[in-house]
């Protein structure tokens, strides 16, 4: 499933670069042009929404794709609608690339060529046109960059919530058919990657219609024992840090919808779903309390060193990426 990842990233940078590079085009050869002039041609929206709608039709058709190669039967899912919603909302909002480009555009001032000042050849206007034409498109790159990310974890979630879904709802016929079923939360637990709250979830046994969310707590003062670091520039861009930072996170990833059927918990989460059986000589261990946690005041969470303010579109947890 990597490789839908990888196509679906490709598919939308490759959309935005178009636009992008469109755009600072049409600034570099309007050296006396405004962003207020840029935005008023109806070019500048056509190329942006074409953009946004080749990727989001590319994301759909690829987190659908995520979706029922998991083994998932059914279309009528909360999960996918809600995943579906995501692609709605990442690509759908053209004011905000509208914002993207005037915020650019006017961070270069023009420049005039003046007499007794201004060397000769030089063309100052052509310059900051250029210069320009870079910023508008540099800011619409990362924006695809952006989107290009949270898309993959659309697609990961897809496949990682469409394997659970397929092993509940055989878990849920099998219990019709007599069977005594449980579900069980697993973790990569060996792993160093594994995060704090898909660890407290390792284990936890329960009824195969009653959700995880309640295992998981709420803020606690992280373990010390447990230290992540920012370590790559794609981890700078995500926590808004530095590389060598340590990440601290004091609250559990949201579950989707409130309810925690199953894994995954977050997007690149490795976790998967057991079902085991009951009784006879199939029995299994009691099922784990609720674990304890340790609360703390809002104002030990804002003290905490190397916090990480929560951020709207990326996940609160992550588990495989630093």
């Amino acid at each position: 499933m990597a490789a839908l990842g990888q196509e679906i990233a490709s598919v939308v940078r490759q959309s935005i670069a178009e636009a992008a590079g469109y755009l600072a085009l049409v600034t570099r050869t309007n050296p006396e042009g405004t962003a207020d002039a840029l935005l008023r041609r109806p070019d500048t929206d056509a190329v942006l929404v074409q953009a946004l709608d080749e990727a989001r039709s590319a994301a759909e058709e690829l987190v659908q794709q995520a979706w029922y190669s998991a083994g998932a039967v059914t279309s009528q899912d909360e999960t996918l609608d809600h995943l579906l919603g995501d692609i709605g909302r990442i690509f759908g909002n053209l004011a905000h690339l509208r914002g993207l480009v005037r915020h650019a555009h006017a961070s270069v001032p023009r420049r005039r060529f003046t007499p007794g000042v201004t060397p000769p050849g030089e063309h100052p206007g052509q310059r900051a046109a250029e210069q320009r034409a870079d910023a508008v498109r540099d800011a619409l790159l990362a924006w695809g960059r952006q989107a290009a990310l949270r898309s993959r974890m659309a697609v990961h979630m897809a496949e990682g919530t469409g394997v659970a879904a397929a092993a509940l709802a055989d878990a849920v016929e099998r219990e019709a058919q007599g069977e005594k079923l449980r579900k069980r939360w697993r973790a990569h637990t060996g792993s160093a990657s594994c995060c704090y709250w898909c660890r407290k979830l390792n284990g936890v046994t329960i009824g195969l219609r009653e959700s995880f969310a309640p295992y998981l707590g709420g803020p606690v003062a992280m373990p010390q024992s447990v230290e992540r670091r920012v370590a790559t520039p794609a981890g700078e861009r995500e926590y808004g840090l530095p590389a060598g930072h340590r990440i601290v996170h004091t609250q559990p990833p949201r579950p989707y919808h409130g309810r925690l059927q199953g894994p995954l918990l977050h997007p690149f989460c490795r976790c998967w779903l057991e079902i085991v059986r009951t009784g006879g000589n199939a029995d299994i261990p009691p099922d784990r309390g609720e674990p304890s946690a340790r609360f703390v005041s809002a104002v030990d969470v804002r003290d905490m060193p190397g916090r990480v303010r929560g951020r709207p579109g990326l996940p609160a947890g992550g588990c495989s990426r630093a």
